[in-house]
């Protein structure tokens, strides 16, 4: 893990559905599964200036009930593993839509969600989360230039909830 005190760190990827398990004892016990504890939204509450996020600001909102309808409907379908959402033009409302599933998929689930924003010439949620624009995808494709086999950083912003926001624009 890389950072420390009480704001967000830095770790690598884990995917999502997968535990870490715990090393056999010497006396051949099995494997202990370490389950992540549920997530509630409000935990990213101090983070996130934006009134926009009403799965955080305004969790009782019809707005957020609607989000909770639409996991509901895709764990219904047979709960997808990956979800991508684009538009095509800009200020159409994608990142804040993608911050509010992200967190209701997040909520009350023993799940991890990651969000990978892709939106390398305009990105957009490290001023919607309130983090620093370093250390981005960006930023970790240039790395992995020198090293492939390195891991990826991604920010846990709370238990289960994650982040790899797009970093600084790209040049080209």
């Amino acid at each position: 893990e890389y950072g420390g005190g009480d704001g967000p760190t830095t770790q690598a990827v884990v995917p999502a559905g997968h535990f870490q398990r715990q090393p056999r004892g010497t006396s051949g016990t099995p494997a202990v599964m370490s389950m992540p504890t549920p997530f509630r939204a409000r935990e990213v509450g101090s983070m996130c200036p934006d009134d926009a996020l009403f799965m955080v600001h305004q969790p009782d909102s019809e707005q957020a009930a609607q989000y909770r309808l639409l996991k509901f409907r895709l764990k219904e379908s047979g709960d997808p593993r990956v979800i991508a959402l684009t538009s095509a033009g800009p200020n159409e409302g994608q990142t804040i839509a993608v911050a509010n599933l992200a967190l209701a998929l997040a909520e009350g689930r023993r799940t991890r969600v990651i969000i990978l924003e892709a939106n390398l010439r305009r990105p957009s949620l490290p001023k919607l989360f309130g983090i620093e624009e370093s250390g981005g995808l960006t930023e970790q494709l240039r790395r992995r230039r020198r090293d492939p086999d390195g891991p990826w950083d991604v920010l846990e912003l709370a238990n289960g909830f994650h982040l790899l926001h797009a970093g600084k624009p790209a040049e080209n």
